[in-house]
């Protein structure tokens, strides 16, 4: 194992670990996550865990706290004169991490490299126009109305005009990138000049390891302070552990079954007859029981609570193996259902508990189950007949998720992410309506309708809001965030 590089003036805790002595400061930290870092990158790499290192690295203009609340990050302040226009005043004092102030221009040119990122192009689809009206005024100017557009914003990291292809970027955050080991780790280091003040960590490691038993056993050994995403079944030896505990919070964040809903010769899902079979086979309580060990709660919609498009009161329908078996008659199955069933490592007690539920049905899934990379590759073909995903929401609102239900469109706007081939001209009509409405009221009731028509139709099937889970050190206070993020100022070492 590789020491974590220590900082001067801390004090050292000596641990041994399997014949080597493990070395870390009061004022370190390892985090260990699913999927490795491959790029620093923030324009291009997408990964949810590497943009849990971003995120401490560089601000974007505006961002969500712990609650889902958006606040001022690097715009001190923002309004909408115009439904097109949007203006944002900078935070005076910032610099970056070489010491550049920040300006306008470096937000233009943040704003401008996103809008043709292949990553982040579509969140900023309807912008025309940013400008550098004076060093600390920026103004975004869209074709249409943007409702969404603080929410998109808010995934938009800023960077210095002119950097690129540097091994280590950098950004206006609290800490700033040390070292980086391509598909290993990457350390960051505490940046005291930031616009927040000194930050709490003096260094923190960011490490990865698709084993989620591994993980397990690097926090028990001591080698990691955090983990994230620990397996279902190392629970009873977490809570046992005299080193480690859970930290474990309802998210927003929603798994779904999906179902392929083209229109081809041969597809068994094709009619939502078929589709309505397969929800009714599942029972969603136990669902939480098997596959959630009781952390989380079934889902009858396709929003979690605290999402922007949440409807209240909706009811969680029942089992109901034996009108499933006449549904799927109904649709010329008579015999059931074979399909492939996809999912990642995280999933599998989800997908077996699916797979045993819907036997009662006569509906047998053929479990595969991929790594991260081959299952988003697999999606991205719309050729999966069936998949198992958790879908989060990074802007905090159900549109999002509507957006990618919409037939998709040529120029990425609507659908990039329609994995199972949905198509349906009513509901695209109310989410491309509720995209454009500014007036909160007529907007959440286009979102409610949409939501309906996409859950009565099993465009996507909800099955169970799971919990956030991470195990980290007892020594390690921490409350988790409602989007599965590692806000660094958030986590505390207790005295």
């Amino acid at each position: 194992m590789r020491p974590v590089t220590l900082v001067a003036g801390t004090v050292i805790v000596l641990a041994a670990v399997a014949g080597c002595r493990y070395r870390r400061t009061e004022r370190s930290l390892v985090i260990v996550g699913r999927s490795p870092i491959v790029s620093l990158d923030p324009t291009t790499n997408s990964d949810y865990y590497a943009h849990n290192v971003f995120r401490n690295v560089f601000d974007p203009l505006v961002a969500f706290d712990a609650e889902l609340r958006l606040a001022p990050a690097l715009a001190v302040s923002w309004s909408n004169p115009s439904e097109n226009l949007w203006q944002f005043d900078l935070r005076p004092g910032v610099h970056f991490h070489d010491g550049r102030p920040l300006e306008a221009a470096d937000v233009k040119a943040s704003l401008d490299q996103a809008r043709h990122a292949e990553s982040s192009a579509g969140d900023l689809a309807l912008v025309t126009d940013v400008r550098a009206t004076s060093p600390r005024l920026v103004e975004i100017e869209t074709r249409l109305p943007v409702p969404l557009l603080l929410n998109r914003l808010s995934r938009i990291l800023v960077v210095p005009r002119g950097q690129a292809d540097v091994e280590l970027p950098v950004g206006t955050g609290a800490y700033r990138f040390s070292s980086f080991d391509a598909g290993r780790e990457v350390t960051i280091e505490r940046f005291d000049a930031g616009w927040r003040g000194p930050p709490r960590w003096d260094q923190v490691t960011f490490s990865a390891d698709p084993d989620g038993r591994e993980r397990v056993d690097r926090l028990l050994r001591g080698e990691a302070d955090v983990i994230e995403a620990p397996p279902l079944e190392d629970t009873p030896r977490i809570r046992a552990s005299h080193v480690a505990k859970l930290v474990e919070r309802v998210g927003a964040q929603i798994a779904v079954l999906g179902l392929n809903a083209q229109q081809q010769r041969g597809n068994p899902f094709a009619r939502v007859e078929a589709r309505r079979a397969v929800s009714l086979a599942l029972d969603r309580d136990a669902l939480v029981r098997e596959a959630l060990g009781g952390g989380g709660m079934p889902a009858a919609q396709l929003a979690a609570p605290g999402i922007v498009g949440f409807i209240p009161g909706v009811a969680v329908a029942p089992p109901d193996p034996q009108k499933a078996r006449a549904l799927l008659a109904a649709a010329s199955l008579p015999r059931g259902v074979d399909a492939e069933l996809l999912f990642s490592e995280r999933d599998r007690r989800l997908a077996e508990a699916i797979a045993r539920h819907g036997r009662t049905a006569g509906i047998r899934f053929r479990l595969e189950e991929l790594t991260w990379q081959e299952l988003d590759r697999r999606l991205l073909e719309r050729s999966a007949a069936a998949y198992v995903y958790v879908i989060t929401f990074p802007s905090g609102d159900v549109a999002e998720l509507l957006m990618d239900l919409h037939t998709p469109t040529s120029d990425g706007l609507f659908g990039v992410y329609n994995f199972s081939g949905y198509s349906d001209a009513g509901l695209d009509e109310l989410v491309e309506r509720a995209d454009l409405a500014m007036q909160p009221r007529e907007r959440m009731a286009l979102l409610e309708t949409a939501q309906r028509r996409a859950t009565e139709a099993y465009a996507l099937i909800p099955l169970v809001i799971p919990q956030q889970r991470f195990a980290v050190r007892r020594d390690i206070l921490w409350a988790g965030h409602a989007l599965g993020r590692i806000d660094l100022e958030s986590v505390r070492r207790q005295p």
